[in-house]
């Protein structure tokens, strides 16, 4: 990585991991044509690499860092409404998949859950206050 300079091309670009960035600009290099990033702040980004279904609305998660652990997100989806209403039926519920490309699992409807907050939950750390609020304390209504 020469001067702070990341070069990106079509062969480096792949699904996992994400990656968040925060700040810099993306340029092109005058040399080569590729695209290059200045002054980011690069973080990788915990991806759900397998989903199992157990009992209730509980999943046993496998993440890109090695962690694997059941989570229950009864508490996340009873009584949420929205995109979730559709969860609380069991059925619908065991119809998860990891959709690769999002990094996470998802639902037919679309429904889905930040695959950090997966990870934090499952592992029973805190969730930062603003995530907290947003997601565990619904502000009524359908959505």
């Amino acid at each position: 990585m020469a001067g702070g300079r990341v070069a990106i091309s079509d062969d480096t670009i792949k699904p996992r991991p994400l990656v968040a960035a925060v700040g810099g600009s993306f340029d092109a290099d005058s040399e080569t044509g590729a695209t290059v990033g200045r002054g980011f702040m690069v973080e990788v980004c915990t991806t759900v690499t397998e989903a199992r279904v157990l009992d209730g609305y509980r999943l046993e998660l496998a993440f890109s860092d090695g962690v694997r652990e059941a989570v229950d997100l009864s508490p996340r989806i009873l009584g949420s409404g929205g995109v979730f209403r559709a969860l609380e039926d069991p059925e619908f519920f065991r119809q998860v998949r990891v959709d690769p490309q999002l990094g996470t699992i998802v639902w037919p409807n679309e429904a889905d859950f930040c695959p950090e907050l997966l990870r934090r939950w499952a592992l029973g750390e805190p969730v930062p206050t603003a995530e907290r609020e947003r997601v565990e304390r619904p502000t009524g209504g359908d959505g």
